[in-house]
């Protein structure tokens, strides 16, 4: 769960590329852009969710599959 909040830390605050934060956590660009485009549908700002649990936000699917590969 570290990993999608990191992604995210590294999406919003460094604004590195899929690409680049893939290479930086060791998961695939694909993973790096289905987690983004799950927060961009949540509707929230980084901002509101940086010092909070982002589990929750994010689908079951997506989580079950970063669960396995944590």
């Amino acid at each position: 769960m570290l990993k999608i909040k990191e992604n995210l830390r590294l999406k919003c605050e460094a604004k590195l590329s899929n690409r680049k934060i893939a290479r930086a956590l060791n998961i695939s660009h694909s993973a790096v852009n289905e987690y983004t485009k799950e927060f961009k549908l949540i509707n929230k700002k980084y901002e509101d969710v940086k010092f909070h649990h982002v589990v929750p936000f994010f689908k079951k699917q997506y989580l079950e599959t970063y669960l396995v590969k944590s």
